[in-house]
């Protein structure tokens, strides 16, 4: 891993010299940007529809530039964009989430205590999962991008309902789901400390207090309505916390709960551009039902099957 290890994306320049992209490479060039990355970025036309731009003007010309198509299959290479080559050409990273954990911390390499080693998440562990054994991965990695493409390449003529993608749906249903992260408890009792603290103090918690601390949070009474101004702090003192106490609920800052991760840097780019394809003036909203089970979980058409007998072909004769 190191920093001189090369980005390949897919893109290409039009003629108003601003360059055409595919969603994933628009993702990657925004990870690029916001990690300060100094990758070398190698650019191949290997698609006939790209649904977005880029100014040049986001990149420093000596960092980036425009190969043949087949320059990838000289080498006997067959992926697909967006990929890793590794120093030394023997080590290829493909997809987006692969790739963008790649870079990152081939430049956590060179530069610890980066600001971006918090997009791995916990023990570097976002999105770590492959799509095929988890349900959150394929849903950032394909999902999402597939969403914008679909839409981006959809050009209607005649008026039509303007119809929600359902993947906003799925976004939005997940942002309502109860925070999940590996320290829960930890950051309540902080949170508890603070406020009591204020208290003590003479600080009057009202709503702009609890954003102050960057942990937006809700404390319910014992008939499930929400507690404001000083009675939040008075409520605390009787309150037991524990990790999934109903009565204290953390709020998502961002998709996988309070801090800011690699997933939030994928959706965010997909969220923009379906919200900004959508109609304005419509005279009818479609909005899709979707499965609003968390999806966190693993996917099942992926489960594994397990029998306790041990010859289950009888079993089957007999039924």
């Amino acid at each position: 891993m190191s920093c001189n290890d090369i980005i390949y994306l897919s893109a290409r320049l039009n003629k108003d010299n601003r360059i055409e992209t595919t969603i994933e490479t628009c993702i990657s060039m925004f990870v690029y940007t916001y990690c300060e990355l100094k990758n070398p970025i190698c650019f191949i036309d290997d698609h006939r529809n790209y649904c977005c731009e880029v100014s040049q003007t986001s990149f420093k010309k000596d960092k980036f530039k425009f190969i043949p198509n087949n320059a990838l299959q000289a080498e006997g290479v067959h992926l697909v964009l967006p990929a890793v080559k590794a120093t030394g050409g023997r080590t290829f990273i493909a997809g987006i989430c692969a790739a963008l954990r790649w870079v990152i911390k081939a430049n956590l390499v060179e530069h610890p205590n980066h600001y971006s080693e918090g997009l791995l998440g916990f023990r570097g562990g976002c999105l770590v999962a492959c799509t095929e054994s988890s349900l959150w991965t394929k849903f950032c990695e394909l999902e999402m991008p597939s969403a914008v493409s679909k839409n981006q390449n959809q050009d209607s003529i005649e008026p039509s309902p303007t119809e929600i993608p359902p993947c906003l749906m799925l976004v939005e249903a997940h942002l309502q789901r109860p925070v999940r992260t590996h320290n829960i408890l930890k950051r309540k009792l902080d949170i508890a400390k603070e406020v009591k603290k204020k208290n003590s103090t003479g600080i009057t918690i009202d709503e702009n207090s609890k954003k102050d601390s960057n942990v937006e949070f809700t404390i319910y009474d014992e008939n499930s309505c929400p507690v404001n101004g000083e009675d939040v702090s008075k409520a605390l003192e009787d309150l037991v916390i524990t990790e999934k106490s109903e009565d204290f609920s953390l709020h998502h800052n961002y998709l996988e709960g309070i801090d800011l991760t690699l997933a939030d840097m994928i959706v965010f780019p997909c969220v923009h551009y379906l919200l900004v394809r959508l109609e304005v003036e419509t005279d009818s909203i479609v909005v899709p039902e979707v499965d609003k089970d968390s999806l966190y979980k693993r996917d099942p058409s992926y489960t594994k099957m397990k029998i306790k007998q041990k010859s289950p072909s009888r079993v089957l004769q007999l039924l």
